[in-house]
C-alpha cells in the first residue's frame, strides 16, 4: 500500500481510530461473538447451518488477533496486512453463521476494513468519506417516516425537552412535527456539509454535536439504550476528526496488480453505496440501508397460549406481555436485550428464524401464534400482515425469503 512519508501520521492516526473503537464495540458486546445457547443464532445461508460450533469459537479469537495485529504499535506493523485479511476472513464467517451479528456499526467498520487493506491511502480516504456521508443522508431519508414521526422520534425529542422541564405532548401537532424534523434534517446538513472542502470543517462539528447529543439522549439520563450505542457514537466522533481533518494525499500512478486490489474496496463501497435504495422493494435488509433509530422495519409479533407456556424457560416467559383469546405476547426485542446487549435483528425474516426455534425447540406446535408485519407505509404507518398459527405455515412462508431463515436448533 503506497502512504506518502508525510502522511503515514495521519493514516495511521485513522487507521488506529478504527481497530481501537473497533475492539471497544466487539468487547461490549462480546456475548453476540460468542458461541451461545442464550439465544437463537439464524444463519445468513444453509452454509451457516453445518458450520460445527468450534469454528464460530477459532473465529473469534482470530478475529481479535487479527485486530490486534492491526493496531498502530510499531512491533506489529509488518504483520498488519496479514492482520486485515485475518480480521475481514473472521469477520464474513462470523456474519455467515448468525446474521444477528450484522448489527449496523459491525458492518460499518467491516466496510472500512476491507477498503482500508484494498486501497491506497488516497483512495481509501475518499471511499470511506464517501461510506460515511452516505449513512447519514439514507438514515435521513429512513425518519422521514410515519413511524419515526409517532414513536422513536417523538420519543427522542420528548427526552431533550424533558431535560429543560419541558413536556413534548403540550406543544401542538404541527411544532411536534417540526421538532421531530430537526433530526433528520441535522444529518442532511452534515452530509452536505461534509461534501465540500470549504464546509468540511463545519460539517465535523455539525455531525459531532448530534452524536453527543444522541449520547446523553440515548445514555442512562435518557433513554438508557445499551452500552454499545452510547460507544458507536463517541466512535463516530473520533473517525469523523480523523477522516475528515486529514489532507488527502496526491495519489501516484498505481501499478496493474495495485489498481486491480483497489478495484475491490471500490466495488464494495460503491454496493454498500447503491444498496439501500432496494430496501422498498425488499431487496435491502433495514439495518443494512442503514435505517437508525427508525421503526419502519418489517417485524415479527409472537405470541404463546397461556397452557404452553410452562414449556418456555424463565428467561423467555419473563419477557411475556398480555394478549388477548389466552394467549401472550412475547417480548423479542427486550429478550435479545437482556441475553446479548444488542437490539433484535430488525427484519421479519430474522424473527421468523426465532419463533421457529421456539416452536420446534419447546414443542409449540399447537400453542402459538404470530403475525408477520412487512415494512411500513411511510406516509400512513400502514403495514401488510401474515398471519401464522401452525409449523406448517410458518416453514411455507419462510421460503418466500431468499436470505435464509431456518435458526440453529441445536445452538451451543
Amino acid at each position: 500500500m503506497f502512504i506518502p512519508s508525510n502522511h503515514r501520521e495521519s493514516w495511521q492516526l485513522l487507521r488506529g481510530c478504527w481497530s481501537i473503537s473497533h475492539l471497544i464495540l466487539l468487547l461490549t458486546t462480546i456475548k453476540l461473538w460468542l458461541p451461545q445457547n442464550a439465544f437463537p443464532q439464524v444463519p445468513l445461508s444453509d452454509l451457516g447451518l453445518l458450520c460445527p460450533v468450534w469454528m464460530q469459537t477459532l473465529a473469534v479469537l482470530a478475529l481479535f488477533s487479527g485486530l490486534i495485529l492491526t493496531l498502530p504499535v510499531k512491533r506489529f506493523e509488518r504483520y498488519q496486512i496479514v492482520g486485515m485479511l485475518t480480521y475481514i476472513a473472521s469477520m464474513a464467517f462470523l456474519f455467515l453463521t448468525d446474521q444477528h451479528r450484522l448489527q449496523p456499526w459491525a458492518y460499518q467498520f467491516f466496510l472500512i476494513g476491507i477498503v482500508l487493506v484494498t486501497c491506497e491511502s488516497a483512495r481509501a480516504i475518499e471511499l470511506v468519506r464517501l461510506l460515511v456521508i452516505s449513512i447519514y443522508v439514507y438514515s435521513a431519508i429512513s425518519k422521514i417516516d410515519f413511524q419515526f414521526y409517532h414513536t422513536t422520534g417523538k420519543d427522542l425529542i420528548g427526552t431533550i425537552l424533558g431535560f429543560v422541564g419541558l413536556d413534548i405532548n403540550s406543544f401542538v401537532e404541527p411544532i411536534k412535527t417540526y421538532l421531530i424534523s430537526v433530526l433528520p434534517a441535522t444529518e442532511f446538513v452534515a452530509a452536505g456539509l461534509l461534501c465540500f472542502s470549504r464546509t468540511r470543517k463545519t460539517g465535523i462539528w455539525v455531525a459531532s454535536l448530534m452524536h453527543f447529543g444522541l449520547f446523553v439522549v440515548l445514555g442512562p439520563f435518557g433513554l438508557g439504550h445499551m452500552p454499545a450505542v452510547l460507544v458507536w457514537n463517541l466512535a463516530f466522533v473520533v473517525l469523523l476528526i480523523a477522516l475528515f481533518k486529514m489532507e488527502v494525499p496526491l495519489r501516484r500512478r498505481a501499478r496493474s496488480g495495485d489498481a486491480q486490489v483497489s478495484m475491490i474496496g471500490t466495488v464494495v463501497v460503491m454496493i454498500a453505496v447503491a444498496l439501500p435504495v432496494t430496501e422498498s422493494f425488499g431487496r435491502c435488509d433495514h439495518w443494512i440501508a442503514w435505517g437508525l433509530y427508525s421503526p419502519r422495519n418489517s417485524r415479527v409479533v409472537f405470541e404463546v397460549h397461556d397452557r404452553y407456556l410452562a414449556n418456555l424457560p424463565a428467561e423467555i416467559t419473563y419477557f411475556k406481555h398480555s394478549s388477548e383469546g389466552g394467549f401472550v405476547t412475547l417480548d423479542l426485542d427486550a429478550w435479545s436485550l437482556s441475553q446479548l446487549w444488542v437490539p433484535n435483528y430488525p427484519q421479519a425474516r430474522f424473527q421468523l428464524g426465532l419463533a421457529r426455534y421456539l416452536v420446534e425447540k419447546y414443542d409449540l406446535q399447537d400453542g402459538f401464534r404470530m403475525y408477520v408485519l412487512e415494512l411500513s407505509n411511510r406516509m400512513n404507518g400502514s403495514r401488510d400482515s401474515i398471519q401464522i398459527a401452525t409449523l406448517d405455515r410458518l416453514k411455507n412462508v419462510a421460503k418466500r425469503y431468499s436470505v435464509n431463515s431456518i435458526p440453529r436448533i441445536d445452538n451451543p
